[in-house]
């Protein structure tokens, strides 16, 4: 059993504004939530080594998301990951 889903939500719970649009652009390359119903979920995929930061694979709505402690490293690594990615899909 992993505390990584729980803690994830509760560090995504906590983003506001700017913050939550970049992480959608990380995780999907959309800066905006899609318009049809039938979206494919995104999956979490548990990695061991905590030392990674968060990767993500946007065409497959994939997050790799190591196994943190507790959240607030958890949002640290991820803010740095989402922060580091810049502008990778030319979305202003």
């Amino acid at each position: 059993n992993s505390a990584t889903p729980q803690l994830l939500r509760q560090v995504i719970g906590a983003m506001r504004g700017e913050q939550l649009k970049q992480l959608l652009l990380f995780v999907t390359a959309s800066p905006s939530l899609p318009v049809a119903v039938d979206v494919e979920p995104l999956v979490v995929y548990r990695v061991a080594d905590t030392t990674l930061l968060p990767t993500a694979n946007a065409c497959f709505r994939k997050l790799n998301l190591p196994e943190y402690d507790n959240a607030q490293l958890l949002r640290d690594k991820l803010v740095m990951a989402i922060e580091g990615s810049g502008d990778s899909f030319g979305f202003a």
